[in-house]
Parts: C-alpha cells; sequence; structure tokens
C-alpha cells in the first residue's frame, strides 16, 4: 500500500492560494462557489501512484529530486489546464509544472525548489509509571482514527501540526511560546512530557495534565524564533475547467 493519503476537493482560486493541510481521506468535492454537489465529471481526479513515497531532505529544506507521478484526469477535453505543485504548510509552493492533460497521465516532476526552511524538529514523548513512549515529532503524518482510538501505550497526536510565524516570535521577548496539546489513551496524570528540538533537550513550560491530554508551552526562543513546518509535504495534481479542481497527496519526509 503507498504511504501518500489522497484527497480530492474542488476549491476556488483564493482558496487553493490559502490552503492549509486537508483531512487524510477522499472528501465529497464540491462547489467553490455555491456549496452544491459536484458535476460528476470531478470525480475521478487521481493522483494514483507517487514514486519514491517518501521526500529526501538537505538540511532543513527538501533536496532537489525527482519524483515518478501517474494521474487520473476525467474527460480531458473539458480541462483548460493541468499542473502539478508541490506545497509545505508554513513554506508555501515550493515546486511546480504544468503537465500533459490525459486521462491517465504519468510525468517525471524534476524538483528544483525555491530557497526555504521548514525549521526545527520538534520532538515529544511521555515518561510514565507504565514505560517511556517513542518520540512524536510535531507534524508528523498523522495516525488514522483507528490507530489514534487504539488503546496503545503511546502519544498518538500532538497539536499543532505545524507552528506558523508570528510578531510574537521576538527575541526581545523570550518568555513567548506556542501552546501544544499532547494525546494519548493511556497516558495519565503522573506521566512527564519532554522535548527536545534537533536532538537537543528543551524544556516545556507551563505543562498540565487536563482533560485526558497534556497541555504546555514550547519556548520560541528554543525554536529560534522562527516557523516549523509540518513533516510531509502535499502534493498537488490542480486542473481548470471553469472552477479550479484539486488532488492532493500526502508525501512524508523521510527520516535521516
Amino acid at each position: 500500500m503507498p504511504s501518500f493519503r489522497a484527497a480530492l476537493i474542488a476549491v476556488s482560486a483564493a482558496s487553493l492560494i490559502a490552503c492549509a493541510s486537508p483531512t487524510p481521506g477522499v472528501d465529497q468535492a464540491k462547489s467553490a462557489d455555491s456549496g452544491a454537489p459536484p458535476e460528476p465529471r470531478g470525480i475521478g481526479l487521481h493522483l494514483t501512484s507517487v514514486s519514491p513515497e517518501s521526500l529526501s531532505l538537505s538540511g532543513d529544506h527538501v533536496a532537489p529530486q525527482t519524483l515518478d507521478v501517474s494521474y487520473t484526469i476525467p474527460e480531458p477535453k473539458t480541462v483548460a489546464t493541468a499542473q502539478l505543485k508541490l506545497y509545505v504548510a508554513e513554506v508555501g509552493d515550493i515546486a511546480k509544472m504544468d503537465v500533459p492533460i490525459e486521462e491517465h497521465g504519468r510525468v517525471q516532476f524534476v524538483i528544483e525548489p525555491r530557497q526555504h526552511s521548514l525549521g526545527f524538529v520538534v520532538q515529544f514523548r511521555a515518561s510514565c509509571p507504565a514505560g517511556v513512549t517513542d518520540w512524536y515529532t510535531l507534524g508528523q503524518m498523522p495516525l488514522d482514527y483507528e490507530a489514534r482510538r487504539a488503546d496503545v501505550f503511546r502519544i498518538t497526536n500532538v497539536t499543532p501540526q505545524s507552528i506558523p510565524w508570528t510578531q510574537g516570535m521576538d527575541p526581545d521577548n523570550p518568555g513567548a511560546g506556542k501552546r501544544f496539546h499532547v494525546f494519548g489513551p493511556r497516558l495519565t496524570a503522573d506521566c512527564t512530557i519532554e522535548g527536545q528540538v534537533n536532538g537537543s533537550t528543551v524544556e516545556l513550560n507551563n505543562v498540565l495534565y487536563i482533560d485526558k491530554q497534556f497541555e504546555g508551552l514550547l519556548m520560541y526562543r528554543d525554536i529560534n524564533y522562527d516557523s516549523v513546518s509540518p513533516r510531509y509535504a502535499e502534493l498537488k495534481l490542480i486542473i481548470k475547467r471553469t472552477a479550479l479542481m484539486a488532488a492532493i497527496a500526502r508525501i512524508p519526509f523521510a527520516v535521516n
């Protein structure tokens, strides 16, 4: 089974530009303007395969590389344009290319990304009487619903998925930070949440256990007063008819 996750959506030009990470899985496509059900020809827009299934990194950015991408465009004669884009939250589009408008297409997407930084790698784990969990990386590919609900001793989710840049990231305000939440079905109030940034231990402030979850403050100074992107990118196949439609696949970053 491929590790990327696809979703089909219809969007207006404005909402596409501002698009954040979608929920994994396949969504019902809808008209961007009216909210009405989509035209039947919109069904079937897919990224059918992407290889390799993870993106190589070079330091704190996506490295130049080539993706083998197969896709399906229903009723291609009704499509005006088709394009692939590689998008990373908190960064934006880092690469794009026009693709042939074909019912069944396959291209080599040569990625020469624009200059960008993904930010630091932020991780959390829980030290509890029952043991110590594995590290959970902020913004990693989310577990599916069943895995999050499973009665297993581990961290199953951390929010937010990413940390946007804000004017509050000011070295003159070293006490500012980003609030986070840590979830796990077997985490209890007597657990201790630990954090690390790029492999170095950091102190998490104001950590509390509330409503079966932990919340606390990750200090901006520990992430160099900069944004932190998710640990995956979104590959988008965008077509234009009377409105824009996109098929989206999440591709995780390779773990070194």
